[in-house]
């Protein structure tokens, strides 16, 4: 008898270690439950005063969706709203929809009411702007925040589907000076495409640093005129809707830090550049992208060097790497240079090899060293504070509801096993 008990109660246990064993399993199988990104941001995050300016709403979804509505809401004492215009994310020809530009009251600082609808059972599962509305300053300098409320996305049961909203800052400063020495610097701002690298500060002879709003199918340029700065652009297509992108350049006194090798040849300058946050500059983001930089005719003189030995070199994967180099112009005190680059890090403006090897007056002829096919140059950036909060707030979410599953499950089957 007492084995008989005993032969029911290890069954049991086994049963019930098998149980927990597999809802373990299905748990840990679960998926995360992502959430569709409405975010605002300004064309530059600096404006002076008096100046015309655009807004960009941007929704990424990670399910499909046929509605949107939202509003918008600014400080009305600093910038003033004057049109709403749709973007490209419901003007697809092959879609009937409606959108509908809201009403705009700068005495209250809002714009109302804006919203877009598919009609004819089609969703949209990409993502883009949603809408562009023109601003201007005014005489003031300070700080706006640019916050979206009331923001709704329904699916094609006209339910509401999870979003994340995501809010900017813009800073006015004077338009006399460039800056304004009576607006103090917010405690926190939120931002995106800002760079920080890992360069040695007593390393840096001069920084330079644009940022650029970048919208999906575009032709981005960066401009870059300090004085000293041997980098005058820097260009490419856009792939996809990025948003605020920061490009940093970086003219050091020597070699970068995180470079193990010296270049060969003769250096002019050694410089870093870096576009966007870590993992941005890919081929899933960008396009032909290319550095437009300039060498002083007086140091060639000096160095007794012609214009056709100049190259760009990057390094990439532990080695310096010969890019595609072309002269393609010169001014009273400079040649002016362009080099095709696949990605960006640590680079350096030399002078050696045989005129032969540079690609001059549209002629194409491939330099003969090795040419950077480096597609994946890691970028270092500070990661969107926002993005941080939505992945931990997820995880969260996940966690606690995965837990209480588990938890409730094993009760039941205890309870089951007491009353047998």
């Amino acid at each position: 008898m007492q084995e008989h008990k005993n032969n029911v109660l290890a069954g049991r246990t086994a049963f019930l270690i098998t149980a927990v064993t597999i809802i373990c399993l299905m748990w840990g199988s679960l998926p995360a439950f992502a959430e569709t990104v409405v975010s605002i941001a300004p064309s530059s995050p600096t404006v002076q005063t008096n100046q015309n300016f655009s807004v960009y709403v941007s929704i990424e979804p990670e399910t499909t969706f046929v509605g949107a509505q939202l509003n918008i809401d600014f400080d009305n004492s600093l910038i003033k709203a004057s049109n709403v215009m749709e973007g490209e994310l419901f003007g697809n020809e092959q879609i009937l929809y409606i959108f509908n530009d809201g009403t705009i009251d700068n005495q209250a600082g809002t714009i109302n009411g804006l919203y877009a609808v598919i009609k004819g059972g089609s969703q949209i599962d990409e993502g883009g702007i949603f809408t562009e509305v023109e601003f201007t300053s005014g005489d003031r300098t300070g700080y706006s925040d640019l916050c979206l409320s009331n923001v709704i996305l329904s699916n094609s049961e006209g339910q509401a589907i999870p979003v994340t909203v995501e809010s900017k800052r813009i800073t006015i400063i004077s338009s006399t000076n460039g800056k304004d020495p009576n607006v103090e610097k917010p405690e926190s701002s939120s931002g995106s495409g800002g760079s920080d690298t890992s360069e040695d500060v007593g390393n840096i002879d001069l920084k330079e640093v644009k940022s650029v709003y970048v919208l999906s199918d575009m032709d981005i340029s960066y401009v870059f005129n300090e004085q000293g700065n041997p980098v005058n652009s820097i260009s490419y297509h856009s792939v996809k809707t990025a948003g605020q992108i920061t490009s940093t350049i970086e003219v050091l006194k020597d070699t970068s830090v995180t470079v193990t090798d010296t270049p060969p040849g003769k250096v002019y300058r050694h410089i870093n550049i870096w576009v966007g946050k870590q993992g941005y500059a890919t081929e899933e983001n960008i396009e032909g992208a290319v550095i437009g930089f300039s060498v002083p005719k007086e140091w060639l003189a000096g160095n007794g060097i012609d214009a056709d030995l100049i190259r760009m070199n990057r390094f990439s994967e532990g080695k310096w790497n010969e890019l595609e180099t072309n002269i393609v112009g010169e001014n009273t005190d400079s040649v002016l240079f362009e080099a095709r680059t696949p990605g960006f890090s640590p680079f350096a403006i030399t002078a050696f090899g045989t005129s032969s090897s540079i690609k001059r007056d549209n002629e194409v002829v491939l330099p003969d060293g090795d040419i950077d096919t480096d597609e994946n140059a890691e970028v270092y950036a500070l990661e969107e504070q926002g993005s941080i909060t939505g992945e931990i707030a997820d995880d969260t979410k996940k966690l606690g509801c995965n837990t209480l599953l588990l938890l409730m499950t094993i009760l039941i089957l205890i309870a089951i096993l007491r009353k047998e």
